[in-house]
């Protein structure tokens, strides 16, 4: 009686995973185009995933819709920032320079002077190792030095805004 009763859960069990799996696909041409379209799912959700744009992947979890939702508000400011208009600092062609760099002198010093008067950016840059100077090590770039020049990049940008529209949302 035990053995039965075993046989027919795995019998229900079995009809189950057939009844997941979806029809039988006996045609070679049946099988490829299953193949194709399961790869074309995976690669969407992949793409999606990797890039965190969640809209693709069915999701009622608000760590996800906040993740999608501030990755949302990233983008735009990316826009906003890739147009030279909007930026504080502006970048310069640093080919150029390095050119410039080249051509005057091997010499560290009139290279540093060069990199103090330079304009745009580069003056920003060199300011602001400056100031950190004293908190790196010998040869290595302080992380304030981004962060700083970032801020001085988006000032104006209002970046609290996005705070404040996540806010609404919840």
């Amino acid at each position: 009686m035990f053995f039965i009763a075993e046989i027919r859960q795995k019998l229900r069990e079995c009809e189950s995973d057939l009844s997941r799996m979806g029809e039988a696909r006996d045609s070679p041409k049946a099988q490829r185009y299953f193949v194709i379209q399961f790869c074309q799912e995976m690669q969407k959700m992949a793409e999606a995933s990797l890039r965190g744009q969640y809209q693709d992947v069915p999701s009622v979890d608000p760590k996800i819709i906040l993740r999608y939702l501030v990755q949302g508000q990233l983008d735009h400011f990316y826009e906003k920032m890739a147009i030279p208009d909007n930026m504080s600092i502006l970048f310069s062609d640093y080919q150029r320079y390095l050119k410039i760099l080249s051509d005057k002198s091997s010499d560290p010093k009139v290279r540093e002077e060069q990199m103090k008067s330079a304009p745009r950016i580069y003056s920003e840059i060199y300011e602001e190792a400056k100031i950190s100077e004293g908190r790196r090590l010998p040869g290595t770039v302080h992380p304030d030095v981004e962060e700083g020049i970032f801020r001085k990049q988006s000032t104006g940008r209002e970046l609290h805004k996005v705070s404040l529209k996540m806010s609404r949302i919840w």
